[in-house]
C-alpha cells in the first residue's frame, strides 16, 4: 500500500485566500500566476466557483482519494461541454473563461487535490469560491424570479442575469443572497451614498430587500445571484 501524501485543509492552502465569511457562507479567491499550482489540498464544503479571470488549468487529484464531481451551470451548450471533455482526455487541461461557473458537491465525498495554472496563460487565473456552511432547513424560502438559472441543490439558487447600460433591476423582497458582479460595474442604491461594485466584487444582503441595482456605464454588466434556501 502506497504511503498518502501530505495535505492541508483548503483554508490553509496558501494560494487561497479568504475574503469574506458569516455563518451561512465563506468565500476565498483563488489565484494562480501562470506556471503556479497549489499544494495538494482538501475540501469538505459543497462549493460554487466564479471565473473572475481566465485561463488553462490542470487538476490532479490525490492517489487513493475520490475523484472531483463537478456540476456545471446549466446555460452551457452542449458544445461547450463536449469541448471541455475532450480538452480533458487528450491534454489533461481545461479552459476556463471568465464567468464560467460550476459547483463541486464535496460535502459527503471530500476531495483531495491540487491545481496549476498553464504557462501559456497571459495573466494570473482569478476563481472565487464559494463554500456553503449551513444545514439545509426542512422548510425552504421561496427564491428569486430574477434572471435565469444556473445551478440549483437542496441548498442554494445561482441565477444570472445582465444589466444594459443605463437600465436599473429594480429591488425584491428576498433574504440571504449573494450579489457577485461577474463583468461590468454596478451601484447598490441604499441610504446615504452608494455601493459601488466592479467585477469581482460582491454584496452580502442578510435579510429584507434587495436594494436597486443601477449600471451607469456603457458597458452592459453581467451579476450573479446566490441565494440560500434558509
Amino acid at each position: 500500500m502506497g504511503v498518502m501524501k501530505a495535505f492541508v485543509d483548503v483554508c490553509d492552502e496558501p494560494l487561497h485566500r479568504e475574503v469574506y465569511k458569516n455563518e451561512f457562507l465563506r468565500l476565498y479567491r483563488a489565484m494562480l500566476e501562470p506556471g503556479t499550482g497549489t499544494e495538494f489540498h482538501r475540501h469538505s464544503k459543497d462549493t460554487i466557483y466564479l471565473v473572475l479571470r481566465g485561463g488553462m488549468v490542470s487538476s490532479e487529484k490525490m492517489e487513493g482519494t475520490a475523484s472531483c464531481p463537478t456540476i456545471l451551470a446549466k446555460s452551457l451548450s452542449i458544445k461547450s461541454r463536449l469541448s471541455l471533455l475532450i480538452q480533458k482526455v487528450f491534454t489533461g487541461k481545461l479552459y476556463l473563461g471568465r464567468g464560467f461557473v460550476f459547483y463541486m458537491p464535496s460535502k459527503k465525498k471530500p476531495v483531495i487535490h491540487k491545481a496549476k495554472a498553464s504557462n501559456g496563460n497571459d495573466g494570473i487565473m482569478d476563481l472565487l469560491g464559494i463554500e456553503i456552511l449551513f444545514t439545509i432547513p426542512e422548510k425552504k424560502r421561496s427564491t428569486s424570479s430574477f434572471g435565469s438559472v444556473e445551478l440549483e441543490t437542496d441548498a442554494i439558487v445561482v441565477r444570472r442575469f445582465k444589466i444594459k447600460a443605463f437600465q436599473a433591476v429594480e429591488g425584491e423582497k428576498i433574504e440571504k443572497v449573494l450579489i457577485v458582479v461577474v463583468s461590468g460595474k454596478v451601484e447598490i442604491k441604499e441610504v446615504g451614498e452608494p455601493v459601488v461594485l466592479k467585477a469581482g466584487d460582491f454584496y452580502w444582503v442578510d435579510s429584507g430587500i434587495i436594494p436597486k441595482i443601477e449600471n451607469h456605464d456603457l458597458e452592459q454588466a453581467e451579476i450573479l445571484y446566490v441565494q440560500l434556501k434558509t
